[in-house]
């Protein structure tokens, strides 16, 4: 698959999501805000089957806990200081494989001997610009928390100048039963210099699954990666405990060799398809391009746990949803519909699930998403929030200042896509 870095479309420039988004862009469409819907309140959106205190225990049985109520709370702009000495930065600049030691300052709260690297793909920069990173509390102290959260991504949001990709897209995912991350938004600022307005996302690592799938010591596998591809090729976390990959091994060979019409059958005792179909359904409801489904980019496979009920088979979670493709008229029964080009096919499972004999699954599914997660009273409550909540920061400042300038130019986009998008499927017969 050709690297992100090169797919990028005629409207993307520089790095920034040009205004223009297609047939629904502009604020015509009218507000998602909650005062439009009738009912639903900011405040009332998590309660509506949003940011739970687990992040959405879904269907992976997992008991709720209190971590990260406070961290990753929606109703405040949280004010993230990364120190960093001057002998690590050339390391956090240059390696992304390597976490330096940091200092790390959450709303008030000192965590020391924090690990910290910069991560992003599409979003890379260097750090004198707007950096992403990954954050490891307890790197070199185990235990070591903030809120009982050990890990977060501070996400710098260049390709989404509304901040909205990410916190609508994972609360869609877990109204819809799927596991996802929570998302607060932070003023960061990196050894005394002010970064911007970033997206804090909570890491799917060990602790998440736990909190979702039992012990969460099953295998998880990032993507990019497909079932053409050699399992060794897959991107194995944890795979310093000696983990091996035949449980990979087995769902690849399962997949490519059945037929269409032995799918089902063959991959069943590898792989949760319901849940899969799920995934992809949601996927398509909410145009998340370099998902699993339309580009098999940004997604976690995960093994789930044989002592977990209903366990010993694979699911499929979101990550990576920072790029909004606000076009309201795709079709969603086409998933291979390729926006990135010819060059990078959609999912492989993706194409064979929403099409016979899955299509009537498949249509189900997204009937189930439309008519009830994809809430558009909760959406627009949720960016209502979000507007709220940037305005908080100091406008004088002049990094945020431009940040808000851009945000206000770019969120009624968002609100539109919403509404439109809801209505493009409300329109389709399922």
């Amino acid at each position: 698959m050709t690297p992100r870095r090169e797919r990028l479309l005629p409207w993307v420039c520089a790095g920034l999501l040009v205004t223009a988004c297609g047939d629904s862009g502009g604020a015509g469409g009218g507000s998602a805000g909650a005062s439009s819907q009738g009912g639903e309140t900011a405040s009332g959106a998590a309660a509506a089957g949003g940011q739970s205190a687990s992040g959405g225990a879904g269907e992976g049985g997992g008991a709720a806990t209190q971590t990260g109520t406070q961290l990753f709370a929606t109703a405040m702009l949280h004010h993230v200081e990364i120190t960093v000495d001057e002998q690590y930065l050339d390391t956090l600049d240059n390696d992304l494989t390597v976490r330096v030691p940091a200092t790390i300052v959450y709303d008030g709260e000192v965590v020391t001997d924090a690990g910290l690297r910069k991560k992003g793909q599409s979003t890379l920069q260097p750090l004198d610009q707007k950096p992403s990173f990954s954050v490891k509390l307890d790197d070199t102290v185990a235990g070591q928390d903030i809120d009982g959260i050990e890990r977060f991504a501070l996400n710098n949001t260049v390709m989404d100048a509304t901040y909205t990709s990410e916190p609508l897209s994972y609360l869609l995912y877990q109204r819809g039963g799927v596991p996802a991350p929570r998302t607060a938004h932070a003023i960061v600022t990196f050894n005394g210099e002010v970064k911007g307005i970033y997206v804090v996302v909570e890491a799917i690592n060990k602790q998440f699954l736990k909190e979702h799938y039992g012990d969460g010591e099953g295998n998880l596998y990032e993507g990019p990666w497909d079932f053409d591809k050699d399992p060794a090729e897959a991107d194995l976390k944890d795979i310093e405990d000696g983990r091996t990959r035949d449980d990979l091994v087995a769902l690849t060979d399962a997949v490519n060799a059945s037929t269409q019409d032995s799918l089902d059958a063959a991959i069943a005792p590898y792989a949760d398809v319901d849940q899969l179909i799920d995934t992809i359904a949601i996927d398509m409801a909410f145009c998340l391009w370099d998902g699993y489904a339309i580009a098999a980019w940004n997604f976690y496979l995960y093994h789930v746990p044989e002592s977990v009920p209903d366990g010993g088979r694979f699911v499929m979670l979101p990550h990576g949803a920072d790029w909004p493709y606000f076009h309201a008229d795709v079709d969603p029964m086409d998933v291979d519909f390729r926006p990135w080009g010819e060059g990078s096919p959609a999912g492989i499972l993706g194409v064979r699930l929403t099409t016979a004999p899955f299509v009537d699954r498949y249509r189900a599914a997204l009937k189930s998403i439309r008519d009830d997660a994809f809430d558009t009273g909760v959406l627009g409550a949720r960016i209502d929030e979000i507007e709220a909540v940037l305005h908080t920061a100091d406008a004088s400042d002049p990094v945020i200042g431009e940040a808000l300038v851009s945000f206000d130019a770019e969120v009624d986009t968002a609100r539109a896509f919403v509404l439109d998008r809801k209505a493009f499927l409300d329109a389709i017969s399922l």
